[in-house]
């Protein structure tokens, strides 16, 4: 027996290496995009402090992104969290169009449900802000108003780019 075939029955053959590989690869690859991302809002951050500083202005932008945050965060990570697991099985069990129909229904109903909740932020907004933003002028309040009008749809967005990331994974369709 010679040393290379012992190492690959060792470690679980050549197979067992090459997915090894590739899951390393791409955790590397999606670890760095990641620290990419990260640094990028790290440098967003420190232009938006440099911009406003300590100011009003800060203080609106920052109190209108909770709410579509909250949104995105609220419906999002969950769905993704139950999705997964399930589209995986009912691929596996009964083919694709099933997973993709899963996919395509649960996609809607989310969107669907962030459309109504994001409207439901819009709407209410004259009646809620003042509580949330307890303290703030006149002027400060409609500049927060106008700022959670114009970011209010990100918290779709957010949410869409999350599923199709975790439909994606479930294909294996990574960085690479």
């Amino acid at each position: 027996m010679d040393l290379e075939s012992a190492a690959s029955r060792g470690s679980g053959g050549p197979r067992r290496r090459s997915l090894t590989r590739t899951v390393l690869s791409a955790a590397l690859v999606v670890g760095s995009l990641t620290g990419l991302a990260k640094s990028l809002t790290v440098v967003k951050d420190l232009v938006v402090a440099w911009s406003f500083g300590v100011s009003d202005s800060l203080d609106a932008l920052l109190t209108a992104s909770m709410l579509p945050l909250f949104l995105s965060t609220l419906l999002g990570g969950p769905l993704n969290t139950a999705l997964l697991p399930i589209y995986v099985r009912l691929r596996h069990e009964e083919g694709q169009k099933a997973a993709e129909a899963l996919y395509a229904a649960t996609f809607a109903v989310t969107l669907l449900l962030l459309a109504v909740a994001t409207t439901g932020v819009v709407v209410l907004a004259p009646y809620y802000l003042p509580l949330l933003a307890y303290g703030f002028s006149a002027d400060k309040l409609a500049l927060t108003r106008k700022l959670l009008y114009l970011l209010a749809p990100t918290a779709l967005l957010t949410t869409a780019t999350s599923v199709w990331t975790t439909i994606l994974s479930a294909e294996k369709r990574f960085a690479f």
